[in-house]
């Protein structure tokens, strides 16, 4: 999710996975700030932070998952850009975490 209306027009990616994976995304220079989040309807979080821009999988949304379709009507209501990402092909997030190490 990318914030705006921000004094510095921040960057704030969300996590779902704990904090130890909000701390890589968090080490990365571009981003302001982070946050791990647990209910699957993201509509607070994208209230929250001003968002203007929603990444999100390719999936999201098209699993029949009734937060999803929450937080994808917030964005429709809200003029929320809703950017959907598929999977890279030959990169694997496993051995990047082990080159990492």
């Amino acid at each position: 999710m990318l914030g705006r209306g921000n004094k510095r027009n921040e960057r704030v990616l969300a996590s779902d996975t704990g904090s130890h994976r909000a701390e890589l995304v968090a080490s990365i220079r571009y981003v302001d700030e982070t946050y791990v989040y647990s209910n699957l309807d993201q509509s607070a979080q994208l209230a929250k932070f001003d968002v203007s821009v929603f990444v999100v999988g390719e999936e999201f949304g098209s699993q029949g998952i009734k937060e999803h379709a929450v937080a994808l009507d917030y964005c429709k209501r809200n003029d929320v850009q809703v950017i959907r990402v598929g999977r890279f092909k030959g990169i694997s997030t496993t051995l990047i975490k082990e080159n990492l190490k």
